[in-house]
Order: C-alpha cells, then sequence, then structure tokens
C-alpha cells in the first residue's frame, strides 16, 4: 500500500494548461437537451429521450461535483438557454412534432427556486444569449412563418420588452463578446434557404448593426473566447460546412477558419483560453466523434474525439469543466456526459491533469503498470518527450 500511494504521489504526466478528459452520465439519454451555467451548477433541461420529450433538468454541482435532478414547467425540446445575472433561463422549444412553446422557465440561483413566464409568440428555432443585464431570445418559428422577434428580459426590473432583426429567421446562433450580442445566420422561408445575416446588438447604446457571415448557412455553433466570437460548422441545402467566422472585438474584424471536419448539429462552449466545438453530423447523415479546439492565446487550432460520436449534445462549461452531455448516436439517444477539464496547476499525483488526485489517476497508473519504455519503446503507451 505504501508502495502505491508514493508511486500515486510522485506521478504527473500531463503539464499545466492541457485538457484532461473524463466522462460522467445524465440520469436520462436524450438528444437536443438546453444546456447553462449560473455559479457552480450546470444544467441540461428538457430535450427528446428514446419515448417522448421530457421535462427533466439534470444539474451537476461543480463544487460538490454532485449530480440531481429537476423538473420543467412543461415537457420540451430544442429549448433555447441563456443565464443573466442569478437567473437561468430557458425558452421556447418543441412540444409535440405539431406544436411550439411560450414558455419560459427561470431557475434563481438566490434562492433555488424556479418560476416561469412566456414569449410574446410561441415558437422553436431561437437563438439566446445574454449581455449586461438583458437576456435575449431572437428569431425563430412558430411552425408557419420565421419571425425577426427578439424577446428581451431585464433581470434588473423583471420586465419583458420586444425588439427586431433586421431579417426574420430560424435556427441561427448567438454569442456575446463584451458588449456586443451577436446573432448570426440561420433559414427563412419555410427553412429552405440559409441566410448570411449577422445582427449586432450594442448593449453600451441600446443599438443595432449589422455584418454579413462569409458563407450563408444555418445550425451553426457558437461560443466566445477572449476578444473573440467564434462561429463554426452549420448547413446550407445539402452542403455541410467546415467554415468558422471570427469576430474580434478588440479589432472590430472578421477573420475565417475551418474546422477539421465539416458538420452541423455540433456543440461549442469555452473554457479558459480554448474554445471547443465537438460532434455533429458530417457526410449525409454520420455522427461525428471529432472534436476542433481554438487555443485563443496561441491562435492554434488542435483535434481531439469524444468518447462516443454523436450529434446534439447540450454544452456548456462550469467552473474548469467543459460539457458535452447526451445527444444522438446514430442508433439511439445516449446519456454520456465527455467532460473536458482545463487545469492551471501542476499538482503531484494528478496524472490526468484534472486538478484532482483520484481513483481516475490510479486507474491510468494501473494501466502503465510495469511498461518499460526502455525496453518496449514501441509499446503506445510509451510518447517521445
Amino acid at each position: 500500500m505504501l508502495a502505491v500511494v508514493f508511486l500515486l504521489i510522485f506521478c504527473n504526466s500531463l503539464t499545466a494548461s492541457e485538457l484532461a478528459h473524463k466522462t460522467d452520465r445524465l440520469s436520462l439519454g436524450r438528444r437536443s437537451a438546453a444546456a447553462v451555467s449560473i455559479g457552480n451548477k450546470a444544467f441540461f433541461a428538457g430535450g427528446r429521450s428514446p419515448t417522448a420529450r421530457t421535462d427533466l433538468v439534470d444539474i451537476y454541482d461543480a463544487e460538490e461535483n454532485s449530480w440531481y435532478t429537476a423538473t420543467l414547467s412543461q415537457a420540451r425540446d430544442s429549448i433555447a438557454a441563456t443565464a443573466v445575472a442569478n437567473k437561468a433561463l430557458f425558452a421556447g422549444g418543441w412540444i409535440t412534432s405539431t406544436s411550439v412553446s411560450d414558455v419560459v422557465d427561470i431557475y434563481n440561483a438566490d434562492n433555488d427556486t424556479w418560476s416561469s413566464e412566456t414569449l410574446s409568440t410561441a415558437r422553436v428555432g431561437i437563438a439566446a444569449t445574454s449581455v449586461g443585464d438583458k437576456s435575449m431570445f431572437a428569431g425563430g418559428s412558430d411552425m408557419y412563418s420565421d419571425t425577426d422577434r427578439v424577446d428581451i428580459y431585464n433581470a434588473n426590473t423583471g420586465q419583458w420588452t420586444v425588439e427586431y432583426l433586421s431579417q426574420s429567421r430560424m435556427d441561427a446562433s448567438a454569442t456575446t463578446v463584451g458588449n456586443k450580442a451577436i446573432f448570426a445566420g440561420g433559414a427563412y422561408g419555410s427553412y429552405n434557404t440559409s441566410s448570411n445575416r449577422v445582427d449586432i446588438y450594442d448593449a453600451n447604446t441600446g443599438t443595432w448593426s449589422t455584418a454579413t457571415l462569409s458563407k450563408a448557412r444555418r445550425e451553426i455553433r457558437a461560443t466566445t473566447v477572449g476578444s473573440k466570437a467564434i462561429f463554426a460548422g452549420g448547413r446550407a441545402g445539402a452542403d455541410v460546412s467546415d467554415v468558422v467566422d471570427i469576430y474580434d472585438s478588440a479589432t472590430d474584424t472578421w477573420t475565417t477558419a475551418n474546422l477539421s471536419q465539416a458538420r452541423w448539429i455540433l456543440a461549442a462552449t469555452t473554457v479558459g483560453d480554448k474554445a471547443i466545438f465537438a460532434g455533429g453530423i458530417y457526410g449525409s447523415n454520420t455522427v461525428s466523434d471529432v472534436v476542433d479546439i481554438y487555443d485563443a492565446n496561441t491562435g492554434q487550432w488542435s483535434v481531439t474525439t469524444l468518447s462516443v460520436a454523436r450529434s446534439a449534445p447540450g454544452a456548456t462549461t462550469v467552473a474548469n469543466k467543459a460539457m458535452f452531455a447526451g445527444g444522438y448516436d446514430g442508433v439511439t439517444f445516449t446519456d454520456v456526459v465527455d467532460i473536458f477539464i482545463l487545469c492551471n496547476y501542476k499538482l503531484l499525483g494528478d496524472v490526468n491533469g484534472d486538478c484532482v488526485v483520484d481513483f481516475y489517476d490510479f486507474a491510468e497508473m494501473s494501466g502503465n503498470w510495469l511498461i518499460d519504455c526502455g525496453r518496449e519503446p514501441e509499446n503506445p503507451n510509451c510518447i517521445a518527450e
């Protein structure tokens, strides 16, 4: 036993700032869950299970490293979620294949309570983000027509107002960088035409402006890292895209890059200086396990993989953990949660670099037990430095 403890204390295979990778499980396998974080909690709400749409909310508490559940006021999938001040909001979505929702479920982190309100119109395919004290729910479809409507919730007053995009559309992507909320791409005209429109709301001035993406597409996924808002992948008709449009708020300029694999219905979130784009669908209809990672410090891209290839996972970051939960694996709706952990410390004994010394480290050490790289350099676990 003392020998094992000694080895655990002095083994350390990852350097600081690399991403460790673990997996966990949701309480129910499902796709298209809405994901958002507030404080030390990550929420995965609603979604489509193998049998029905669900009202289930899986909640991960990063401080306690534990899970528990709650319920939405209405079962639905493809909900739009964002957080502002002390509140997480979950708006709209599919109730059935022929009806959409106007419900907004609101979680208050201060008193650990839920309440509900309504959007100005029921719809699905909403793009959501928050800037300053405002949560914004833009565009969408009521199943009959696309809308340009933007429902805005003011966290300070608790009041709702309505503004408008420059173009009616659904399935736009949204993220916030600095004082700007950005709504990019989408589809309009009965979902037949992809858009290159970018609507930008400036919270400092309360005014709107527009820009254009380098390529029109819908089902883009967006996240922000540092001064950069990144819009990756998507689809235009049958054309699945690898294009990445990047807006730098520091220079007010747009540039482009490319994912390692063209795909849509992927998921995106940011942990530390890394923007992560995971899973999705490529080719005709094949699920992907590819994870593209953009490092804002170096401007470089790298690639890793999910534990299970899938589309439509829910993605959010809490503490130092980027979480990709559920999705469709090509056969069924999965409960797998891939967790990428950024550790900026070197902890002796932390073999996998997740900032914790635990049985995961013991398992990695056990897997390499008695491997001698001097005698077996061809062993795949022997990685040259």
